[in-house]
């Protein structure tokens, strides 16, 4: 899947586990200032390193993997959760 928006937050480099590190990025996928529409994408492992060269406000491109979990709480309900990871992020042309 791909994407287009504008950079609202990059996140420092989380140390998850010993093999396991992660990112957040926001970005404003929405093209309308009025009604923005901010949606968090993380990078894991190696790929944290994509996000160096990009700072809050600029237009970017996102080639990502959405991927959903379904686990149970500690009260044994089903819960549900949806990440969406990058695998590629280049300067785009604003809107």
């Amino acid at each position: 899947m791909e994407v287009k928006g504008v950079i609202k937050s990059i996140g420092t480099t989380e140390q998850i586990t010993d093999t396991f590190s992660k990112r957040e990025i926001i970005i404003d996928i929405s093209d309308n200032a009025t009604y923005p529409s901010p949606v968090k994408f993380e990078v894991h492992k190696d790929k944290t390193a994509l996000l160096d060269k990009f700072n809050v406000g600029d237009s970017v491109e996102v080639s990502f993997n959405m991927n959903g979990k379904e686990y149970k709480d500690k009260n044994g309900d089903v819960k549900y959760f949806t990440t969406l990871s990058i695998w590629k992020i280049v300067e785009s042309l604003p809107y």
